[in-house]
């Protein structure tokens, strides 16, 4: 069509896959299947079709029972340190670190830690 990236590609690809390979795959494109767009990092996992809903309800489940409150912070902190410099990106992981620190859900988990018992947060 003799166009070039357009949609944010060529901002979200390089930061995926790297440069060379963004390039690559933007210069000669064509069709990837599920294993390869898992060793180039674009899929996280892959799953046989069959399981897949069993694979997703079982990664939501896990998610949803997780410390939300720190997977905030974490999510968080990815998108920040990916437009920051390290000495932005160390603050605000202290600021965030504090924020999570400070947590209902920290606490629940250093107690179950001491305990040896599974914790169960609540997402506070």
């Amino acid at each position: 069509m003799a166009l070039t990236a357009d949609s944010g590609v060529s901002w979200t690809l390089p930061r995926v896959v790297g440069p060379g390979r963004a390039t690559d795959l933007l210069l000669f494109p064509r069709s990837i299947g599920a294993q390869e767009a898992y060793e180039l990092g674009i899929a996280n996992r892959v799953v046989p079709a069959a399981d897949l809903r069993a694979e997703a309800e079982q990664v939501a489940r896990a998610l949803a029972a997780g410390p939300t409150v720190a997977y905030a912070a974490l999510k968080e902190s990815v998108a920040f340190g990916l437009t920051h410099s390290l000495e932005e990106a160390l603050e605000k992981e202290d600021e965030l670190q504090t924020r999570a620190g400070a947590s209902e859900d920290h606490t629940i988990a250093v107690r179950a830690f001491v305990n040896k018992e599974k914790p169960v947060y609540r997402g506070r």
